[in-house]
């Protein structure tokens, strides 16, 4: 195997934790030549309420070799180009706190790896 597709996003933990476990978890999938595609949907950010750009930060703030962005709109296409562009990483802490910040009671759908 030399890829995998998931869904992760801020409601990882309402999931089981299994994306964070597999990208910080499993010291030898990072060895291995793989790559790792990450998607986040807009049902998380309708049932978090966090906006677009905090959702697409979060994301990319983890070990993904790409992450898989939909979009709908001309529009949605060059907010996300300008979240990218203007992207810095968050903290340890600060990933923690949105973390915290979701009630896994208020999130359906999604993947989940069993």
């Amino acid at each position: 195997m030399d890829s995998v597709l998931m869904g992760f996003s801020v409601a990882d933990r309402a999931y089981g934790g299994y994306g964070k476990r597999l990208l910080g978890g499993y010291p030898e999938v990072a060895k291995m030549a793989m790559t790792i595609f990450g998607c986040d949907g807009a049902p998380v950010m309708k049932q978090t309420g966090y906006p677009a750009a905090t959702l697409i930060r979060y994301v990319l703030s983890h070990p993904f070799c790409s992450a898989v962005i939909g979009m709908h709109t001309l529009e949605e296409l060059e907010e996300n180009v300008a979240i990218v562009r203007q992207f810095v990483s968050y903290s340890d802490s600060e990933l923690k706190a949105i973390e915290n910040s979701v009630d896994p009671s208020k999130v359906t759908g999604g993947f989940v790896l069993r």
